[in-house]
């Protein structure tokens, strides 16, 4: 439920909504937007600070406060927590930012306007006439989806072989030219031609996505040929790609046909990026993954001077977020490197403690150092597409079909909560160091089957949810033979708040807040 004085807030908003389409905002005016946050039923509200005089600079330029701006943008099309089971009115609070902002003929994509499947991937268009010195230029407005997408988790799992999509992970790849088809659709349906400029953004999935699309526009424009129908001029300066918190979906090999990632053809494209998310090493420069354009490192306290007064401004606007009373503290900082000795029973008599060598390791080294481990385990790309892929992707498929987040959410402390009641946890974590598939399946299939049934999932898979979590867990077991591994991951575990509470998006915001001259 709101907090107490929220329906004031919502109220004020309530009107500046029925009145924006005949208001028009000043130059670098502030307005309220909306955005999801957490498992809850209403939306939050922030400001955003936007004006036209943004799309007068060449896109190869960064600047500070329109990515901010974008970032309000790509927050406001995530899928709203209310109107539930209402898809069609799920991209409520992009439109409403648009409108707005004076865009017109605003819509979404059909992605957006049904329940999620694996290969979705929600849009939403807007467009209007900006001014660049003394030039009329066509707008458009994208804003992909990043937040609340449902089943299109599985696709977050569809990384493919080298042969197929350029290389690149084949489920943000083939979600990128959905983008570009239906912008070329939008750009047909609304009659648009001639000069235009292109605004495009997304956080997480949607910033992968994004980025993919960009380049694949950047590498059409650099190769002189007609894009997006033909019936409109794009130049690179003109296509502004922001991308907040993305995983890395393009694939590189030196020396190959296609250019490298990060030269100028795709000096327009520009990556946000805090080192301590693991969402950002996904996937990993070790196996060939890259981002098209330019990364830009949030500040941190390895690599970043005057980083503890940073820091304390940054949380000044992380505390004062709307969602903050959802949110965990801010706990990066505190990460501590644990090491673990084993006993002979590994619940019982082993020790943690904080190792004291290793207290100057901050959480994204070691998330890195994890991340390349379960790679070469899992046998690199190849081997995570031969044995894992399938399965993890009809797992999520099968289960965020019928579920929304929320539901998912619980689904996990049902199966956490029967684990414990019916099964030997000793002798299941014992198959896992032993490597026994056979014996893992068999101390997660009961309970896995159960849980589905409380839940009202259909249960006849529970043996294949089994097989898979057991094919991940071998793969893992790997760490229990190495001391340094198996104390990482343990590492991570202690440091939970830190590891999940380093994507959120109000965390990125907070920092861009506090580098934005606006605020």
């Amino acid at each position: 439920m709101p907090r107490s004085g929220s329906l004031i807030i919502v109220s004020l908003v309530a009107i500046m909504m029925v009145t924006a389409t005949i208001v028009i905002l000043p130059q670098e005016e502030e307005g309220m937007f909306h955005y999801p946050s957490g498992m809850v039923e209403n939306d939050f509200t922030d400001i955003c600070y936007y004006t036209d005089d943004y799309f007068t600079k060449p896109s190869t330029q960064y600047d500070d406060s329109f990515a901010t701006a974008t970032l309000c943008f790509a927050m406001s099309a995530f899928m709203s927590n209310i109107h539930d089971g209402d898809y069609k009115n799920k991209s409520c609070n992009a439109k409403e930012f648009l409108r707005m902002y004076n865009f017109r003929n605003i819509d979404a994509n059909d992605g957006y306007d049904q329940k999620p499947t694996k290969d979705s991937i929600g849009i939403v268009f807007g467009e209007k006439t900006v001014d660049d010195d003394g030039k009329d230029y066509t707008l458009i407005a994208v804003g992909v989806r990043g937040y609340g997408y449902e089943a299109e988790w599985a696709g977050n799992f569809i990384v493919g072989t080298e042969d197929e999509r350029e290389g690149h992970h084949k489920g943000f790849y083939d979600a990128a030219k959905i983008v570009l088809d239906d912008l070329e659709s939008y750009i047909s349906e609304n009659r648009i031609a001639g000069d235009i400029k292109v605004w495009i953004t997304g956080y997480s999935r949607g910033a992968a996505v994004t980025n993919i699309a960009a380049g694949l526009l950047d590498m059409s424009i650099a190769n002189g040929e007609p894009v997006l129908g033909g019936n409109v001029t794009l130049d690179k300066e003109d296509l502004y790609a922001y991308c907040f918190e993305a995983p890395s979906g393009v694939y590189y090999e030196e020396g190959g046909e296609y250019p490298d990632p990060t030269s100028d053809i795709y000096n327009n494209i520009w990556s946000i990026i805090n080192r301590n998310d693991p969402v950002t090493m996904l996937l990993m420069k070790s196996i060939g993954f890259q981002r098209y354009g330019t990364d830009k490192y949030l500040p941190d306290s390895k690599c970043t001077e005057g980083y503890e007064e940073r820091m304390e401004h940054m949380l000044e606007y992380y505390d004062a977020m709307d969602s903050r009373p959802i949110m965990m503290d801010y706990a990066i900082d505190d990460f501590v490197v644990y090491k673990i000795t084993l006993g002979d029973n590994i619940l019982t008599d082993s020790v943690i403690e904080v190792d004291p060598d290793r207290t100057d390791e901050t959480q994204w080294m070691v998330l890195e150092e994890c991340m390349d481990f379960v790679i070469a385990e899992a046998g690199g790309r190849e081997g995570y597409v031969r044995d894992v892929e399938t399965g993890l992707v009809d797992l999520f498929d099968d289960i965020c079909t019928h579920a929304d987040d929320k539901l998912l959410l619980e689904l996990m402390e049902t199966l956490a909560l029967t684990l414990f009641l019916t099964t030997d946890i000793e002798e299941l974590v014992n198959h896992i160091v032993e490597g026994d598939h056979k014996g893992i399946v068999d101390g997660l299939v009961d309970a896995i089957r159960i849980s589905l049934d409380a839940k009202g999932f259909d249960s006849t898979k529970a043996e294949s949810y089994a097989d898979t979590i057991a094919t991940i867990l071998v793969i893992l077991n790997g760490a229990f033979k190495d001391q340094r591994m198996c104390s990482n991951f343990v590492t991570l575990a202690m440091n939970v708040a830190g590891v999940g509470g380093a994507h959120y998006p109000e965390l990125c915001f907070a920092w861009l807040k506090s580098m934005d001259p606006n605020y």
